[in-house]
Order: structure tokens, then sequence, then C-alpha cells
């Protein structure tokens, strides 16, 4: 009954009264879990991150085996930018569940939010070789490794996500994204055959061993 008026009162906007019933639900024995869980997402919804991501860290404490706190708690790490917790969270999850696709996600998230590029790459990498078929991963993995520096590898998983995600927004990003590599090596290509004698006289007699040998 208390956690049925609990709902009710956040339906109305009632956030505070909600939250204090699913403490009285609680005390009267009520799933404490459900209810802790309740009451994260409800501090969330009124921007109390911080008591959120407390109050999913109490529902881990004390039911460490179940996974929905411990996503909630690696959400709410990445929305507050506590990037280096929300790691810690997120490998404590994979832990229990090592194919968890969003927690692969979200510590890639983490890892890009502290700067750490290649440890993003590296999640990247474990996310496309756990679902092989999904072109998001591919086209994570390939921005990430155009951030790199790696194009070659990048363009690779460009072009398969342009093959495989047929015209859906995916594809039309690996595009953009391909066109755009095109314009910028064009322009490289152009200034160094301006500069460069030796490579514009080779890019005459054979292009494509020229400008693969300056890696395009």
């Amino acid at each position: 009954q208390f956690v049925q008026s609990a709902e009710a009162l956040a339906i109305k906007g009632k956030t505070q009264d909600a939250i204090s019933l699913l403490s009285q639900a609680m005390d009267v024995g009520a799933d404490r879990y459900q209810c802790l869980l309740k009451q994260a997402k409800l501090y969330q919804k009124a921007k109390l991150l911080n008591k959120a991501a407390e109050t999913a860290m109490q529902a881990i404490i004390e039911y460490p085996d179940r996974l929905p706190a411990r996503e909630a708690v690696v959400s709410l790490l990445l929305e507050t930018g506590n990037y280096e917790d929300a790691v810690t969270a997120a490998r404590d999850l994979l832990r229990i569940s090592p194919c968890h696709l969003p927690a692969h996600d979200a510590l890639g998230a983490a890892y890009l939010g502290m700067g750490n590029v290649n440890a993003a790459i590296r999640v990247a990498h474990n996310l496309v070789r756990i679902d092989p078929e999904n072109p998001g991963h591919r086209l994570t993995r390939g921005h990430l490794l155009l951030h790199a520096g790696e194009i070659a590898l990048a363009v690779i998983d460009f072009e398969w996500v342009l093959e495989m995600a047929a015209e859906d927004e995916q594809a039309e990003f690996a595009r953009t994204q391909l066109q755009e590599l095109d314009i910028t090596q064009c322009n490289q290509i152009l200034i160094l055959a301006l500069e460069d004698a030796v490579f514009r006289s080779r890019l005459r007699s054979e292009p494509q061993v020229a400008i693969t040998e300056r890696g395009y």
C-alpha cells in the first residue's frame, strides 16, 4: 500500500513525499531493494544526483549480487562527471556480468571523459568482439580510432557501417566521416605535392604507390 501510494505521489510530482513514503514502506517490510531503487530514481528526477547515487550505493551494499542498482550507480556517476568512480563501478559490474553491453559502453564513456582515448578504444574493441554485428559499436570504434590518428583502421570501421547499416543515421554518419576524410587527405596530398618535388614526381608516375608510401 505504501509503495503504491508513493508511486501515485511521484506521478503527481510530489517527489519528496514519495521518497518519505518509500522509507515508511521499508519500515513495515516492503521489498527494501526495490524501494531503494525507486528512491534513487526519484532523487535523480529531482536533480539530487549525489543523493541518488548514495541511495543506489546503499542498495549495492545490502544486495551486492543484483545488477539494477549497479547500473544506476554507473549511470549517475557518468551524469555527475565522476569518471574515475564510474570506471570503478563499471568494472565492478562487469566482474559480475562480463558481457553486460551497457556497462562496457559506460566504461568507454568514462575513459573518454577522463581523456584516456586508448583505454576507450580497448573497450570499443571488446564491444565489437562481444557483439560484432552491431554497427553502433563499429561506429564508436571508428570515431575513437580517427581521434587517435589511426585513420586506416577508422576507415575500415566506417566502411563496414556504411555497408551493413544500409540507409539509417549510423550509415549517414559513417558516410559523412569518410567524405570528410577524403577531402582532408586530398588537401594534404595536394600541399605535399606542391612542397615536395620528389613526391610530386612519384605522384605523376606511380600515384597509388606514392600515396600509400606517405600513409594515405
